[in-house]
């Protein structure tokens, strides 16, 4: 249940509050996505009602703004923002703590490369088993283009082709073979890529697009599975330095300091504890 911020939490922290607690309410999310999404409107709550913050925006609203333009990408979070410190500081914590990892419990990175590495061997399972299969064997080097007819077949009845869906065995929807028609396309490969047309362009994509090999995807697949492993580990329970680390340049971009004091009751604010400025002070460096 919303409730309200103090009289003396500016205006837009306020209707930001109202905004994500009206998304909280009408948004079909999951009971973690849920979680995780109350943890975050509890902190701007807390923006807006410890007392040790009606001093920091008291002191921070009217303090001379160094950079005067709205930095964050339209349509991430807010757009045609006006260019007071208000919406700008304001804007620039919301982001921190939404783009951010708040409110995520995830596993420990071990547990973590864990379940990649499970995920990893089930794919290799399932590798062996299909080249032990003729038929799924077969499959794996046409997948990708009978599926592309089957998306066009349902396309054009969906734009109200009357069509007769061939057998199983004929399963080539669209007029003609993909590849003799990409043949007939010159695609330019020995012109550098930026001066091709986007026909050209166009071409090279669908030619790759049919070309594609199931197995060749899932060896692709299990390493990513790899990399995503080693992300995690590096980005484990990062939010609070991240968190600081971005508080500060937010600060050094809007007013040309650091500001160690205000960056240190901020970030108590958002993380429920106390960040004194000697801490944060300790990030400058790192």
């Amino acid at each position: 249940m919303k409730k309200d911020l103090a009289k003396w939490a500016p205006d837009y922290l306020k209707t930001l509050y109202a905004l994500d607690m009206d998304r909280l309410a009408k948004s079909k999310l999951s009971q973690k996505e849920k979680a995780i999404f109350l943890k975050r409107t509890e902190a701007l709550y807390r923006l807006g009602t410890l007392q040790d913050m009606k001093e920091v925006w008291s002191k921070l609203l009217v303090k001379e703004l160094k950079q005067k333009k709205h930095r964050v990408d339209k349509g991430l979070l807010a757009t045609n923002l006006p260019n007071d410190n208000e919406h700008l500081l304001i804007e620039g914590i919301h982001e921190l703590i939404w783009l951010g990892s708040y409110g995520i419990e995830g596993l420990a990175p071990a547990d973590k490369k864990k379940e990649l590495s499970e995920i990893s061997k089930k794919i290799k399972e399932l590798k062996g088993m299909i080249k032990k299969s003729g038929q799924a064997n077969y499959e794996t080097s046409v997948i990708f283009e009978n599926y592309l007819h089957k998306k066009n077949f349902d396309y054009r009845i969906q734009k109200g082709e009357v069509l007769s869906p061939p057998s199983f065995h004929a399963i080539k929807y669209i007029e003609g073979d993909l590849g003799a028609d990409l043949s007939n396309i010159y695609l330019g490969e020995e012109i550098p890529w930026q001066k091709r047309t986007q026909s050209q362009r166009l071409g090279w994509w669908a030619k790759e697009a049919i070309e594609l090999n199931l197995l060749d995807l899932l060896d692709y697949y299990i390493e990513r599975m790899s990399g995503y492993s080693k992300i995690y580990k590096d980005n484990y329970s990062q939010f609070q330095p991240k968190l600081i680390r971005g508080l500060i340049d937010l600060m050094k971009r809007l007013y040309g300091s650091p500001l160690e004091d205000y960056v240190g009751r901020i970030a108590s604010a958002i993380l429920n504890k106390e960040i004194s400025k000697d801490y944060v002070r300790g990030y400058r460096k790192k």
